[in-house]
């Protein structure tokens, strides 16, 4: 049984959705329902994360004291810098450049999650933390 709906999507979103179905040699709709597919399988942003904040309580304070002075390397800030940047200045990214810049923030927001939980355990332990709640100089994002 088929169901018609009518959805109105950015005019991006809907090339790159065409475009990954041209690939596949799929239609749009059967395109859909493998993404939907690989969204369902896959597991949760909350599921991992709380593994990770789990792991994370078992870390000696020195590699949480690592964690929390590093928490996204240099070049992925200069990267992700870039392509915001560009997509203010140009307007729109390359199909390449927005899954590249989606993959940064997200790893960016893991970063600042997992520092923020390190600083809090280390905070716990009675640890000064006065050091490593001072910005990094210079600050990128």
């Amino acid at each position: 049984m088929l169901n018609a709906i009518h959805i109105e999507l950015p005019q991006s979103i809907f090339n790159r959705l065409q475009q990954v179905a041209k690939q596949h040699e799929r239609s749009i709709p059967d395109t859909v329902d493998v993404l939907l597919a690989q969204v369902e399988s896959m597991p949760s942003f909350e599921d991992e994360v709380e593994r990770e904040l789990a792991a994370l309580a078992t870390f000696p304070d020195e590699v949480l004291r690592l964690l929390a002075q590093n928490p996204i390397p240099q070049a992925y800030q200069e990267e992700l810098a870039a392509l915001n940047d560009k997509a203010q200045r140009v307007g729109n990214l390359s199909l390449d450049e927005e899954e590249r810049q989606d993959y940064l923030l997200d790893y960016y927001q893991k970063a600042v999650l997992r520092r923020s939980y390190c600083l809090e355990i280390l905070r716990r332990h009675g640890h000064d933390l006065r050091e490593l709640l001072k910005l990094p100089i210079p600050a990128m994002i």
